[in-house]
C-alpha cells in the first residue's frame, strides 16, 4: 500500500498506509513507544513492525511522534496514543 502519512520521533518513525495500516520502527525505549507489544529496547535497526492493540481494528488516516510518545489518528476522529503518559 502507499504511504497516506508519515512521523519522524526521537530515535522512531511511524507510517500510516492509505488502506489504515500503521507500522513503527527505530528505536524502543523502556516506554514501548514502538507499540509492538514490548517495552524492551531496540537498538539495532530492523524492518517496520505493525503497530498492536485497537489500531489494528481501526483505520489510521494520520500518524506523528514525539520523543517518547507515538500517536495516531483514525478517520472517525479519534486519536489514540502509547508511549510515556499513555
Amino acid at each position: 500500500d502507499d504511504i497516506e502519512s508519515i512521523a519522524v520521533g526521537n530515535g522512531h518513525a511511524l507510517v500510516a498506509t492509505t488502506d489504515g495500516t500503521v507500522f513503527a520502527w527505530g528505536r524502543n525505549d523502556s516506554f514501548g513507544k514502538l507499540g509492538i507489544g514490548s517495552n524492551e529496547p531496540v537498538i539495532v535497526p530492523r524492518k517496520p513492525q505493525r503497530v498492536l492493540g485497537e489500531l489494528r481494528e481501526k483505520k489510521i488516516i494520520m500518524v506523528a511522534a514525539g520523543s517518547h510518545h507515538s500517536l495516531a489518528l483514525s478517520e472517525e476522529g479519534t486519536a489514540y496514543g502509547w508511549g510515556m503518559d499513555e
